[in-house]
């Protein structure tokens, strides 16, 4: 687990250095930190929050789901 932590923050260091490498060089882009998918994150908490609203939908307005029983496990279980 340690050693997962210490090469996301290398990653995240290195990407973070090459960014401000071609930033001079290149347009400016919009980049997506990997790293963020992990749990207790703001991205997970909002990725949580678009599944549960699809689920809901499709249950309420579906004819197809509403016969079967969704189970969503999500950022927040614990095991």
């Amino acid at each position: 687990m340690t050693q997962q932590r210490a090469r996301r923050f290398q990653s995240a260091l290195e990407a973070r250095i090459a960014k401000e490498n071609l930033k001079d060089s290149s347009p400016e882009t919009h980049s997506f930190d990997p790293c963020v998918i992990s749990p207790g994150t703001e991205f997970m908490e909002r990725l949580h929050r678009h599944i549960v609203t699809f689920v809901e939908n499709h249950v309420n307005h579906d004819a197809d789901w509403q016969c079967i029983d969704v189970i969503l496990s999500g950022h927040d279980v614990s095991l």
